[in-house]
């Protein structure tokens, strides 16, 4: 990550790791994960097996007290069978909101994007939405 952020510096291409694949060239390398994500791959004419390895500096961080600063409500959709994601440390997280809604889904990380799982997030969102942008 370190010599994708000196590449970027030096206004040089990207130095891409695979998103799946094998350790050390790989963020995610969990083999359970190879259906998952030759779905994505073929569900997808856009998804590349690849992204510029400085993205492991920006991934998410929650800093304390941030969440409990959001004044807008927050919904967060949670996969029960997520494997990629621990859902009890965003729970606890989210959970120092006083407008946060947490829906669990029956679903495994990824299929949230997907066919009957998306529509069923989706609506549910929608639905959020209407609520909080009706008053």
């Amino acid at each position: 990550a370190l010599y994708d952020v000196i590449k970027k510096a030096l206004g040089l291409n990207p130095y891409y790791l695979e998103v799946y694949g094998q350790a050390g060239r790989a963020i995610f390398t969990d083999p359970s994960l190879v259906e998952r994500f030759k779905t994505l791959a073929n569900g997808s004419a856009s998804w590349k097996n690849k992204v510029a390895a400085r993205v492991l500096f920006d991934l998410p961080k929650y800093k304390d007290g941030t969440i409990q600063r959001i004044k807008a409500p927050i919904f967060v959709a949670l996969a029960s069978k997520d494997v990629e994601m621990d859902n009890s440390y965003v729970r606890a997280k989210f959970s120092e909101s006083a407008n946060v809604e947490i829906k669990e889904y029956p679903y495994e990380h990824f299929s949230m994007y997907h066919e009957e799982a998306f529509e069923k997030v989706v609506k549910d969102q929608v639905s959020f939405l209407k609520k909080h942008l009706e008053r």
